[in-house]
């Protein structure tokens, strides 16, 4: 290892060092604790043990909305925990890459990529349904909109050639998505890489 290999035997290294092997409870005190840093590295329980916590959490928030027959306010405290954790679970992404010696701009890369396919099929899809629907289903749109009353469902009968290749499209651009996905998991599971350690604020050397 180009680094001291830290671990529960040899005891809980410093923050700017990946803890291998962290516990539930250390792994999401550092991931809070490395809020907003992007640089340095992020073991693989430093990255999903804290995962596990927040989807833990979430679910019980859940259960309450169950329990209390109400999902506004468990619903509420969700999106808050939503926000609260997006910049930690960015930066540990981020640190994650490091330590798997990639560089940060693969996870700009695979998320912009997903979102952007992911926007970019519904665009397309809404086009293959009206390319398929016709113009009927505008101007019944307009209609329902004038008079306040339900937008009836389209009638397609046969799809158009057109609509086809537009509909398929959508599916290649979705599939891209779900690719893009792919990849960030793996990525996120694989082992740690010695040469990860450029990443690091502090080279030493044992």
């Amino acid at each position: 290892m180009a680094t001291t290999p830290y671990s529960p035997h040899f005891g809980e290294p410093p923050l700017n060092q990946p803890f291998y092997g962290a516990g539930p409870l250390q792994a999401t005190r550092r991931y809070f604790a490395h809020y907003a840093t992007f640089r340095g590295r992020a073991s693989r329980s430093e990255f999903w043990w804290p995962q596990v916590v927040i989807a833990v959490l979430n679910a019980a928030l859940i259960l309450i909305g169950w329990l209390l027959d109400t999902a506004t306010i468990p619903l509420a405290l969700s999106s808050i925990l939503s926000l609260a954790t997006f910049i930690p679970w960015l930066s540990a992404a981020c640190r994650r890459m490091h330590d798997t010696n990639r560089s940060g701009k693969w996870l700009l890369i695979l998320l912009l990529g997903s979102v952007m396919a992911f926007y970019l099929a519904i665009i397309v899809a809404v086009v293959g349904i009206l390319l398929s629907a016709g113009p009927s289903l505008i101007s019944d749109i307009m209609f329902a909109s004038r008079t306040n009353g339900p937008v009836p469902l389209p009638a397609i009968d046969a799809l158009s050639p057109l609509s086809i290749v537009v509909l398929f499209a959508a599916a290649c651009v979705a599939t891209f998505s779900v690719i893009c996905w792919i990849l960030f998991v793996i990525f996120m599971t694989q082992e740690s890489v010695d040469a990860g350690v450029r990443f690091d604020r502090e080279v030493r050397l044992v």
